[in-house]
């Protein structure tokens, strides 16, 4: 049985539209949103209170008004201007709502309830400070899946920034189930319900979500998670293994990509057997550390035969793989933060057609790229250089 054979096909009923625009993903949310019957989940890094925030708000307030139960979890430090205003508007409206590691709460949690051991503690609560939801997941009826990269802020809206909205890559999945009956709800949907539970019971709970139920098995989804210390072992071997089998291609495209020294040398190793790897990174970049400490990377990875393009329009967000006839699309970023920190979720997809679409809209981004090369790698001088490899020393809280 091949690493492929292993994974399952969506059901034949199962529909996955892609969104590589996002005002018509928020668009199509709120639609959704708007005709709820039963139930709501969401889970997002970034819930401003913006005119995009409150739109959603209030469609999940008249949902609630209509009876239906919605539940909503934002991340304590991606949120932490919006807190105290969700927080009010979610009461007044009968929105359940939490909040995924408050650093107020940590603070409290870490050191004055066991104030004798300062040094302990403040490791404690930088532990769980650097552990972050950085999900963008809905659940609607039973029936609706949107996950992606976009979060629910207007740095994403092309209605209102225009050419600077950032660039990403969204995408709803339909099921024909619905909560009509809990018999009837697909177990894809069952399987995130639950890690969404379970995260939402574990939100005031000082350890880390995903060391739990260390032996629960690997599971068999469409839909990739990381709640689990063993998923995100299987997560990486099962990447590091399509890397390394892999036969026509790898391309990449990712907001932030500074990966750990296991996935650099299958993607050298990749290329110099003869693999087209091509690495697309923005060149305007919302995280500044990052990208000094990612552009160190390129002499390596060029000298390997890697392609690197970096995405001139805007800021590009998307969190995209395809290798050979697969693909993952989602929260995750090649970083150090999502391989080892941060809860994510992505939707694997081995759809021809929905392949080709991920595959065109990659050829059209990479038209709008630079290509980086000997002239570009002649202007990145020595400071920059020293400035990026002491950067990339801290890879583990970026």
């Amino acid at each position: 049985m091949s690493l492929t054979d292993s994974l399952p096909n969506p059901p034949l009923d199962t529909q996955i539209e892609l969104f590589f625009q996002n005002d018509p993903f928020y668009q199509e949310l709120s639609r959704c949103i708007l005709q709820a019957q039963s139930e709501i989940l969401m889970e997002y890094y970034i819930f401003d209170m913006d005119s995009l925030g409150i739109e959603i708000l209030d469609s999940l307030a008249n949902a609630v008004r209509r009876g239906v139960r919605v539940q909503l979890l934002v991340d304590g430090v991606g949120s932490f201007g919006s807190i105290d205003p969700l927080a009010t508007f979610c009461q007044k409206n009968g929105i359940e709502f939490r909040v995924f590691h408050k650093l107020s709460r940590l603070f409290l949690g870490s050191f004055f309830l066991r104030y004798w051991n300062l040094k302990q503690n403040f490791l404690r609560f930088a532990a769980h400070a650097n552990q972050r939801n950085h999900r963008k997941l809905t659940v609607i009826d039973g029936h609706f899946v949107f996950l992606g990269s976009q979060n629910i802020t207007l740095f994403h809206s092309e209605k209102w920034r225009q050419a600077l909205a950032w660039r990403d890559t969204g995408a709803k999945i339909s099921f024909q189930s619905s909560m009509a009956s809990n018999e009837n709800v697909d177990p894809e949907i069952q399987f995130l319900k639950r890690s969404m539970n379970e995260v939402w019971s574990r939100t005031f709970i000082y350890r880390r979500p995903f060391l739990l139920g260390l032996r629960t098995p690997f599971p068999k989804s469409i839909f990739r998670l990381n709640s689990r210390l063993l998923w995100r072992r299987n997560n990486l071997r099962r990447l590091l293994q399509r890397i390394r089998f892999a036969e026509k291609r790898i391309l990449i495209t990712n907001a932030y990509f500074l990966p750990g020294y296991a996935l650099l040398r299958s993607l050298k190793r990749a290329s110099k057997r003869g693999v087209k790897v091509v690495l697309l990174v923005p060149a305007k970049s919302d995280v500044w550390a990052l990208q000094q400490a990612s552009r160190s990377l390129y002499k390596g990875l060029l000298e390997a035969g890697v392609e690197i393009y970096e995405f001139l329009p805007r800021v590009l967000h998307a969190k995209s793989l395809i290798i050979d006839d697969y693909a993952l699309v989602g929260s995750h970023n090649f970083n150090h933060r999502s391989f080892v920190h941060d809860l994510e979720v992505d939707l694997e997809i081995k759809n021809p057609e929905v392949l080709e679409q991920l595959v065109e809209q990659w050829t059209v981004d990479i038209s709008k790229s630079e290509k980086i090369g000997s002239e570009w790698l002649k202007s990145w001088n020595w400071l920059n250089h020293l400035i990026g490899r002491w950067t990339y020393l801290f890879r583990y809280w970026m």
